[in-house]
């Protein structure tokens, strides 16, 4: 057990031990109403129901139904109405990037969370790209290097040597090492034959876009790039 959930044990306990103390309505936000019982903190909904417990530090009321709650100078996410913690404290702040709840932590690490389906997408990148593609897709860089993160479960295709990915529909397209771009599987195998396939579907040429980074690269059947920058 680490410190904080002994922490929220001991809480809980004394907590329960001050029934008779009132819980004092502090903050009101659309249908919550944040509470204080004696210097720690809990939530209602409308009708008064308690949805968590007076044992917390702060509550922020976060956009999508979330709350970030913290205990000491560790923050967790929860789901409202239902009050159930999303992730474990370890987190320093809340905001919301492209889209996506980003959680920071204390050593400056993010993690990409998906209010659509509480999905934590990923964490220790530097940026998530805005949109997921078609096949539910969204690159994810650190430093110079790519990946791509699944929307629905946050499962990573690991690509080592791609230098650029792209916001394709078509698949999963990043820049080679070696300059030239190249198609791949979603458990990150190079598909040379769909390339050429949608490439020559294509009129025999292709553009690809980083949408966020403002980059776009036009290649051929082999993957050569025809308008470099």
């Amino acid at each position: 057990m680490t410190g904080i959930e002994e922490t929220l044990g001991r809480r809980t306990k004394e907590n329960e031990d001050l029934f008779f103390v009132k819980a004092v309505p502090v903050t009101q936000a659309g249908n919550y109403t944040i509470v204080r019982r004696r210097r720690l903190s809990g939530l209602t909904d409308s009708a008064g129901t308690e949805i968590l417990i007076p044992i917390y530090d702060g509550i922020e009321f976060l956009d999508d139904g979330m709350a970030f709650v913290t205990v000491g100078t560790e923050g967790a996410l929860f789901r409202l109405p239902s009050g159930k913690r999303l992730t474990e404290f370890r987190y320093s702040k809340a905001g919301y990037e492209n889209g996506l709840l980003v959680l920071f932590s204390s050593d400056g690490t993010r993690s990409y969370f998906n209010p659509d389906n509480d999905c934590c997408i990923c964490s220790g990148y530097d940026r998530v790209s805005s949109r997921p593609n078609a096949l539910g897709f969204r690159w994810a860089m650190r430093g110079r290097c790519f990946d791509y993160i699944s929307d629905n479960g946050g499962r990573k295709v690991s690509l080592p040597t791609v230098t650029m990915a792209y916001d394709c529909d078509e698949g999963l397209f990043g820049l080679g090492e070696f300059g030239t771009v190249k198609c791949f599987t979603d458990d990150g195998t190079e598909d040379f034959l769909k390339l050429r396939r949608i490439v020559i579907e294509n009129g025999g040429h292709l553009s690809l876009q980083n949408i966020d980074l403002a980059i776009e690269h036009i290649i051929d059947v082999y993957g050569n790039i025809l308008n470099p920058q």
